[in-house]
């Protein structure tokens, strides 16, 4: 799958009452709006947290499936640490989505 890669940053524009979600190309400058959010709704935060997180996300059950279809059938402790590992990796793709 193809997706816009770098880093998805959630900008606020004050003076248009706009939320984006933009690519940061590592310097500090923007290099593409991937979406914008109209701020009338009262969840423009956490959609916009949600829509930033989608490639961590992604990400996160590729290694999941991965982690698990490899293991499925190497024992119980090889299954017990691909389930430890894929609970680490979406602990921290779930953070990102709720913004923390």
């Amino acid at each position: 799958m193809e997706y816009t890669k770098g880093k998805w940053k959630v900008y606020t524009d004050n003076m248009v009452g706009m939320t984006d979600i933009v690519v940061e190309d590592g310097t500090g400058f923007f290099t593409e709006t991937i979406a914008s959010i109209r701020r009338t709704n009262k969840n423009y935060k956490a959609n916009a947290h949600l829509i930033v997180s989608a490639p961590k996300l992604y990400e996160a059950l590729k290694v999941v499936k991965d982690a698990l279809e490899n293991n499925q059938n190497n024992g119980k402790e090889a299954l017990q640490f691909a389930i430890k590992a894929s609970l680490f990796i979406t602990d921290k793709a779930l953070a990102k989505a709720e913004g923390k």
